[in-house]
């Protein structure tokens, strides 16, 4: 099921086969074929609750070839985060990093490397063992655009 924010225009997915939702005296609530069920919470029935945000596949709107030395994510949370870029369908970085929850919000950057070169890129941030986050920004500038080559 997917579910829309009407206040914030915000997408999320469930797999729980909800067939309606409301709010009850500030209380989230959802009917399935079983009967009432309250939203909220971290776990689901005790289960840590994956989380995910994928971006698109972005060229900057130009066919050259990209590098990238940084990805710069602006995030608050409270465990750890898995953050991946990938350059052309090829992982170029995988890294779990910490999020301190008593910060609050804070920039994880991540670095690219000098190999990485791509007209498309993509990252993805998740959580780890149900981990809350709240992603506030990417911020990411091309160090070098190259014409007529391919990266490795």
């Amino acid at each position: 099921m997917l579910r829309l924010n009407l206040k914030n225009r915000a997408i999320s997915q469930s797999t729980q086969k909800y067939n309606s939702m409301c709010m009850y005296q500030g209380v989230p609530l959802a009917a399935t074929d079983r009967g009432l069920v309250r939203i909220g919470g971290y776990t689901d029935g005790g289960a840590p609750i994956r989380a995910w945000m994928l971006s698109g596949k972005f060229d900057l709107g130009a066919d050259n070839i990209k590098r990238f030395r940084y990805f710069y994510f602006g995030v608050m949370g409270d465990g750890d985060l898995r953050l991946s870029i990938w350059a052309d369908d090829r992982l170029v970085r995988d890294y779990v990093v910490p999020v301190e929850a008593h910060r609050g919000r804070q920039e994880i950057r991540v670095m690219v490397g000098r190999g990485a070169a791509a007209r498309y890129w993509q990252w993805k941030v998740e959580n780890v063992n149900g981990s809350f986050f709240v992603l506030y920004s990417v911020r990411a500038l091309p160090a070098q655009v190259l014409t007529g080559q391919r990266g490795g």
